[in-house]
């Protein structure tokens, strides 16, 4: 569940830098993932397999392998 937490962290430092450095189409991706992100973020992690799919999901979502 930790790597969900690093994950998160990489993703949103990530993000943030594109919306602060990025075009205009680049910010508006980056908010709208921001936004997005926050989900993941808050989401309740009961079990080690609801853990794997949150990473599935992230994965898919965000374009990224874990």
């Amino acid at each position: 569940m930790n790597q969900i937490l690093f994950k998160v962290v990489e993703l949103e430092e990530r993000l943030r830098a594109t919306l602060e450095n990025g075009g205009p189409i680049d910010r508006i991706v980056s908010e709208a993932q921001l936004k997005t992100l926050d989900f993941f973020k808050y989401h309740p992690i009961r079990s080690h397999e609801e853990a794997h799919e949150l990473l599935t999901a992230m994965d898919l979502v965000f374009g990224i392998k874990s």
